[in-house]
């Protein structure tokens, strides 16, 4: 399966004996084959741009978008399945004032290392929001 010039998928038709498949028959597999490759093309790029989104550059953390919509469903699970949900919120203190002294690249290298430790604590189910 070929999409935009790029291998994204294999498909082998077997059948019992060698002239199963006519040439109008092969024909037909192949437009299958091409819709079926250009439509899973788009519905990866459609789920990538969703992710890119979704999730900040830099520390590849959820954004406030994601929150939203992320929050209200654990809500909604932690309601139906009576449980407690927790929310933890952090700040970095003095961030700015690392940010004034030391440089951006400085700050963004400060807010990397911070989402990594987060993203290392987190269970699988948990959402490292910036």
């Amino acid at each position: 399966m070929l999409a935009a010039g790029d291998v994204i998928g294999l498909v082998n038709l077997q059948a019992p004996r060698d002239e199963a498949f006519d040439a109008e028959a092969i024909e037909v597999a192949q437009g299958y084959v091409r819709f079926a490759s250009t439509t899973l093309a788009s519905l990866r790029l459609l789920a990538t741009t969703r992710e890119r989104a979704l999730r900040d550059v830099l520390t590849s953390a959820y954004n406030r978008a994601f929150l939203s919509e992320f929050l209200t469903k654990q809500i909604n699970q932690a309601e139906r399945r009576q449980v407690p949900l927790a929310l933890l919120l952090l700040d970095l203190d003095h961030f700015k004032k690392l940010n004034d002294t030391y440089g951006h690249i400085a700050g963004d290298r400060a807010l990397v290392a911070f989402a990594n430790c987060l993203h290392q604590q987190v269970r699988s189910g948990d959402a490292v929001v910036a």
